[in-house]
C-alpha cells in the first residue's frame, strides 16, 4: 500500500514540477508593452510611461495560475510520499 501512496505523491509532483516549469518553458511571444497617450496637461507632458497590454496581462495571470497550481500539486505529492514512509 505504502509504494502506491509513494507512486501517486510522485505522480503529482511531476505534474506540478511541469506546472511550475511553465513560466520557463512558454515564453510570451505578443507586444509586451503599450505607450500612453502623449496628452498635454498645462504645458507639461503627461506620464508617457509604458503599460502592459491586455494580451500580457492575460498571459501573466494564466501564468501564475499555473504555477500556483503546480506548487499546491508538489506540496501535496511531498505530503503523501512522507505518509507513505509512515505507513508500515
Amino acid at each position: 500500500m505504502n509504494t502506491f501512496i509513494y507512486s501517486v505523491g510522485l505522480l503529482f509532483n511531476l505534474i506540478g514540477v511541469g506546472l511550475v516549469a511553465w513560466e520557463v518553458i512558454k515564453q510570451y511571444k505578443g507586444k509586451k508593452y503599450s505607450s500612453r497617450d502623449n496628452n498635454i496637461t498645462s504645458g507639461i507632458y503627461a506620464d508617457r510611461s509604458p503599460i502592459d497590454t491586455a494580451g500580457y496581462k492575460k498571459w501573466t495571470l494564466i501564468k501564475y495560475r499555473y504555477m500556483r497550481i503546480g506548487l499546491i500539486l508538489l506540496l501535496f505529492g511531498f505530503g503523501l510520499q512522507i505518509v507513505s514512509n509512515w505507513i508500515n
